[in-house]
């Protein structure tokens, strides 16, 4: 009936908000097709808790690339949608139809091939979002790497992205966040990282893998300094 009312072309509402309903992927269907019929002038819209799943997400995705829809503002936070939902959703934003600026897919279930093919979307120069939100997913430092290298691209147009998660370390994520803040290079931004605070050795564990795995060789030669040197501290005491 919601989906009804906001495909008329008499409805004026540029902002919904049904989080915690539980609409499901029948209902993440309805709004997606009504989102995509051309008449409806959503721009805001937040669909949290809703007990979404990869096939809603699949609808989702197709209304947002379409070229129909007027929404730039989406939130999906904290549903179940996995790595299959995130390409769909990847293959949306890549495009160049698609007028979202601001995607939230904390608390999922995405994981590192997920997290590939939104990196590979918010690279490609396509895709306009300015704010992204992956927290909370199971990515790990090699999800994280993809993430970073595209964000590091020129072409990529993202001013804020957050991706704290209980699998990663704050030292990943911070050096993520300063790659995006700044446009620094990862190495640049790995090496300033462990000289201006003092980190724990598991935080430096998780930096020497993601700068192995992006290699960072500029990055792995300071991490290495800085372990040594907390070696060679141990053995004198």
């Amino acid at each position: 009936h919601i989906a009804t009312a906001i495909e008329n072309e008499k409805c004026r509402l540029t902002y919904l908000t049904l989080r915690d309903n539980r609409i499901g992927n029948a209902g993440a269907h309805h709004i997606a097709t009504a989102i995509e019929s051309g008449h409806c002038k959503l721009t805001y819209l937040k669909l949290c808790d809703d007990k979404i799943s990869d096939d809603g997400a699949r609808h989702m995705a197709a209304a947002i690339g379409s070229g129909k829809c007027s929404v730039s503002h989406l939130e999906l936070r904290n549903n179940q949608i996995g790595d299959d939902g995130a390409r769909h959703i990847a293959t949306a934003i890549g495009s160049d139809k698609c007028t979202l600026t601001f995607l939230d897919l904390r608390g999922n279930r995405i994981g590192n091939s997920g997290a590939l093919h939104i990196a590979t979307a918010v690279g490609s120069g396509k895709c306009l979002l300015t704010h992204l939100s992956l927290g909370n997913n199971p990515i790990d430092v090699d999800g994280a790497q993809h993430i970073g290298i595209a964000i590091e691209n020129e072409k990529c147009s993202l001013k804020e992205f957050h991706l704290q998660t209980d699998s990663m370390s704050s030292a990943v994520s911070a050096v993520i966040l300063s790659v995006v803040k700044h446009r620094r290079s990862l190495s640049n931004a790995v090496i300033e990282l462990i000289t201006s605070r003092q980190q724990t050795n598991s935080d430096l564990k998780v930096l020497l893998s993601f700068a192995l795995n992006c290699r960072l060789l500029e990055a792995v030669k300071a991490l290495v300094h800085v372990m040594c040197g907390r070696i060679s501290v141990r053995l004198r005491k």
